[in-house]
């Protein structure tokens, strides 16, 4: 399963796609396996998106191994700590997470189960 599988609907944009505009970067880019901060922030905030989004269904393992094949401790900061701390912390990531929510919202996805 392709990590934009979020949903699937002619003419609309993947959530990672959404993402990766917000954050500058080409949706390739969010497979990298690079420390660069703006991938690495790019990432952190598609991870803690998936597991906000899908919960539990969703796998912190799984998550992970979807964003440059990280494992689930990676995941697990992402979602509980990284985002939290950059939303508060960093006003750049905040608005670049801010205009992702924005940009996945006016997509209006068809979340598949």
């Amino acid at each position: 399963m392709k990590n934009s599988d979020a949903y699937i609907k002619p003419g609309l944009k993947t959530v990672d796609e959404c993402i990766a505009e917000a954050f500058g970067l080409s949706v390739d880019d969010l497979q990298l396996k690079t420390r660069k901060r703006t991938i690495v922030d790019a990432r952190k905030f598609a991870m803690w998106w998936q597991r906000e989004t899908y919960g539990e269904k969703k796998p912190y393992a799984e998550i992970g191994a979807m964003y440059a094949g990280k494992d689930h401790a990676t995941a697990i900061k992402a979602f509980k700590k990284d985002h939290n701390d950059l939303m508060v912390g960093d006003a750049g990531y905040k608005e670049k997470a801010e205009r992702a929510l924005k940009f996945i919202e006016s997509i209006k996805p068809i979340i598949h189960e």
